[in-house]
């Protein structure tokens, strides 16, 4: 998990019928004067919008069956469980398995990472959370904690009876120094931490001149285009040689984040 770790987005092609028209684009809601909320959205119109939070993901793909992973999205960078964020619940339907939401109506905070798994891992999933949370630097006194996990049932998707998601798949962020340091240009290469914000990745001065599909890639996925994104050391050959970035600085991801 200490290993180097290279992120790098590329656009996948998209196909297109020979003389076939598009179709038109669909207007956003505030396109049509519909606008939710009373403060204007970010730049990126996402999450990670707002400033200090990172989204992480575990995916798990093991034999023709088990389709299904892990995904944490971190309020801030810091110890959360003693610098907690405020938070609400808000249930449109009851059918399902939200861990640690008493608590949050009760007093109106978060102390963990959020976490989203498949039905029946969301034990598996508290687990890890507050194995996490205890191995915090200052959580030495820490004796009860509020795992928050949601869930999803992927049976459709997933042989979700395998019980494949493990407390050791709600990945350690904090212990991956590699994942917070940004943009950063060791040996005269770019290195993109895995947590890194788009808004901070486009506007590198050094990302912009020599990467500009980096930069295209970066604001396409932004927007919520559905273009593939590929997240593999083979796209980022591919990319490195359109722009005669030496392959050896591309390095093979140690985890899945």
């Amino acid at each position: 998990m200490r290993g180097q770790l290279l992120a790098v987005l590329a656009i996948g092609a998209l196909g297109v019928t020979a003389g076939a028209q598009a179709p038109p684009e669909r207007p956003r809601a505030r396109d049509l004067g519909l606008a939710p909320g009373v403060f204007e959205p970010g730049p990126l119109n996402a999450i990670t919008d707002v400033a200090g939070v990172a989204v992480g993901h575990t995916t798990l793909r093991e034999g023709d069956g088990v389709r299904t992973g892990v995904t944490a999205v971190v309020p801030h960078g810091g110890n959360l469980f003693q610098d907690k964020v405020a938070g609400g619940v808000f249930v449109g339907n009851a059918f399902g398995k939200l861990a640690g939401s008493t608590q949050v109506e009760e007093l109106g905070t978060i102390e963990t990472p959020i976490v989203l798994t498949n039905t029946l891992a969301v034990g598996a999933a508290v687990e890890g959370v507050v194995q996490w949370t205890l191995a915090n630097d200052g959580n030495t006194a820490v004796r009860s904690v509020n795992a928050l996990v949601g869930e999803t049932n992927d049976g459709g998707l997933n042989d979700i009876r395998t019980l494949s998601v493990r407390p050791s798949h709600v990945v350690d962020l904090k212990a991956v120094p590699e994942l917070w340091g940004g943009v950063t240009e060791p040996d005269g290469w770019i290195r993109v931490a895995a947590s890194t914000v788009i808004t901070d990745l486009v506007a590198h001065p050094v990302v912009a001149e020599r990467f500009p599909a980096l930069v295209e890639a970066a604001l396409v996925v932004g927007s919520g285009c559905r273009t593939r994104l590929r997240l593999a050391p083979a796209a980022a050959r591919r990319l490195a040689a359109q722009f005669d970035c030496p392959v050896s600085s591309i390095h093979r991801p140690s985890t899945d984040v």
